[in-house]
């Protein structure tokens, strides 16, 4: 296992520095992208595939207090790898053509490729300080990546220093929380921490992790990063990170604090539902007076955080009833399982949107109308993901949410209940504009739409689109497979 470790993470950090330093010929950065994520899709496969594992890689001491980088594979931490590797995947194969011509080139896909060992090996950290320099590397790269905007470098500055300025703050106090946790509980390894969210210094720790999940999430109040990056960064970036990975780590972070470390009071269980609750209206309310096309997908990628943080919140409401196998399965599964989902669909709306802006040169909505005969599998696809975000069954968004819906009836949160299925008729609402403003109508005479896209923009699009409906049709499968053995409960 110890092998497969280390291929996981040299390999694309070689590849990446070969993207730099490599002369510019043409293909070569793209072909080195590419193989380097392809092997790390394979080791994420074997390694999901290997079950448990703990690997001690090195020992010292601190202000003599002894510390361990120690290796943990469990199996949400190996789910978690297996799809972090995936998007890599997908993100770097869209890039081939989206990136095609652009400067900097060297530097994008040398990011590309760092961020995806460091978001993998921030899930398999066992020890806090490690897991924080792991969290940090994978900002320092978003920041790099959203850089790499060309369409309006000034939005793109823009965008990266409020990301930076977001997560550096929630970062600060998950570093605060880490040096507490260190200096009173005389450890900072995570699996051996059990604490108590009861009292001042309880609740004070386990909201100083909280505010750092819910920044890389991106849930309100804390998710102003997400629509400003959105503004300058290449759709590609958007679909790569803010969509999927960046969700991956941040409900990751909840989901451990939640439920392994933290022994939850029914207070903060009410302020994790609120805050989710308070994050699907608000977010959702400001998708729909959006006139760009990224800045509302990435309102609706605020939104959506809401349904996981929610599901979250009533599992952990009925397993304290003492009702532990509902709870687990209807509101951990449930916010688990769409932070899957939803990396899928909003990925691929991300992907499509870049495919818009690429043949037109726009993504206003307002000078779009006519393209669903120019782009017919981009509308496929993005009609599917529309129809996923907004909960239509028998696509993902549906399953995972009728879960959520479900845990709120079994915690006796009728009003959550209310507000989530509010929130789905106003996602729908909104993807029902956007489907027509950009698929239907007129098409504006002064839109010139270039040849059709390549293959390697189509792809990803394929990939998760299917992903979408088997993940509907077929629920069962990915439940039994990835979300309940991670939680380390029993099939629903």
């Amino acid at each position: 296992m110890e092998t497969q470790i280390v291929h996981l993470v040299l390999v694309p950090i070689v590849a990446g520095f070969l993207c730099l330093i490599l002369p510019k010929i043409k293909f070569v950065k793209e072909a080195i992208a590419g193989l380097a994520s392809l092997w790390v899709m394979y080791m994420s496969v074997m390694l999901f595939r290997g079950g448990d594992f703990a690997i001690k890689l090195a020992e010292f001491s601190i202000a003599g207090m002894p510390v361990s980088l120690d290796i943990l594979g469990t199996p949400l931490s190996n789910m978690m790898v297996l799809f972090i590797g995936l998007f890599g995947l997908l993100g770097v194969v869209y890039s081939w053509k989206a990136r095609a011509g652009e400067e900097g080139n060297h530097l994008y896909y040398a990011m590309m490729l760092w961020t995806i060992p460091v978001s993998q090996l921030a899930v398999l950290s066992d020890n806090l300080l490690f897991f924080i320099i792991f969290w940090e590397l994978s900002t320092l790269f978003l920041y790099g990546l959203i850089n790499c905007g060309h369409l309006d470098r000034k939005a793109a500055a823009k965008g990266s220093f409020r990301t930076f300025a977001v997560l550096g703050f929630s970062e600060a106090a998950l570093l605060l929380g880490a040096v507490i946790v260190w200096v009173h509980f005389g450890t900072i390894t995570i699996s051996a921490l059990s604490i108590p969210a009861v009292g001042s210094m309880g609740v004070v720790l386990y909201l100083l992790f909280f505010s750092a999940a819910i920044a890389k999430a991106g849930a309100i109040p804390l998710h102003a990063w997400i629509p400003s990056a959105a503004e300058g960064a290449p759709t590609s970036v958007m679909g790569f990170l803010p969509a999927s990975i960046d969700k991956l780590l941040g409900i990751y972070l909840l989901v451990v604090i939640s439920t392994k470390v933290f022994a939850l009071g029914y207070g903060l269980q009410l302020a994790v539902m609120i805050v989710g609750a308070f994050t699907i209206i608000s977010a959702v309310m400001m998708a729909l007076v959006q006139h760009d096309l990224k800045k509302l997908l990435a309102y609706h990628a605020v939104s959506q955080v809401g349904y996981m943080v929610l599901g979250i919140g009533v599992g952990s409401v009925v397993a304290a009833k003492g009702n532990v196998q509902a709870g687990i399965n209807i509101g951990l599964i449930g916010g688990l399982f769409h932070m899957l989902n939803h990396a899928m669909y909003k990925a691929g709306l991300f992907f499509g949107a870049g495919i818009i802006e690429k043949r037109t040169g726009t993504t206003d909505l307002e000078k779009l109308g006519g393209l669903a005969r120019y782009m017919p599998l981009n509308f496929i696809a993005m009609v599917i993901f529309a129809f996923s975000i907004s909960g239509i069954p028998p696509l993902n968004g549906f399953a995972s949410k009728w879960m959520i819906y479900q845990g709120c009836v079994e915690a006796d949160m009728p009003i959550m209940l209310i507000v989530a299925m509010i929130g789905s008729a106003l996602t729908l609402a909104s993807f029902i504009k956007v489907l027509y403003s950009v698929f239907f109508g007129r098409k504006p005479d002064h839109i010139t739409v270039e040849p059709k896209s390549s293959f390697s923009m189509s792809f990803p699009l394929v990939v998760l689109g299917l992903l979408c409906v088997l993940f509907g049709v077929f629920m069962a499968w990915p439940v039994n497979t990835f979300i309940a053995p991670a939680l380390g409960f029993d099939s629903p």
